[in-house]
């Protein structure tokens, strides 16, 4: 009878926690407007469920050289993005990705 309680409970536990997950948003530097705008309305409306956001640009053999334009690319995305998430890392360059990281505000 008592492990039957402690089952109630714990799945009592289980059902008002909330579990943030975090989604993967990929592109690469060289996209057009109105596919960064697509990508930017996807990331909001994760967010708006609640969830996290890592943004990742990603370069492949040589677009390695033009990586001030990911930079670029990636600071415009979170200046449209600001009005309604929190930046929970800041743009920084892990191999051939350059990934931040976001949430709701």
């Amino acid at each position: 009878m008592n492990h039957f309680v402690d089952l109630k409970k714990k799945i009592k536990i289980q059902q008002k926690g909330t579990h943030v997950k975090e989604k993967e948003v990929k592109f690469h530097y060289v996209i057009s407007d109105h596919d960064l705008q697509t990508k930017i309305n996807q990331i909001k409306r994760i967010v708006e469920h609640g969830d996290k956001v890592k943004i990742v640009v990603e370069f492949r053999h040589r677009e390695n050289q033009h990586r001030d334009v990911g930079i670029a690319l990636m600071n415009n995305c979170l200046d449209q993005l600001k009005t309604m998430v929190k930046v929970d890392s800041l743009p920084s360059f892990q191999g051939k990705y350059l990934i931040a990281k976001v949430s709701k505000l």
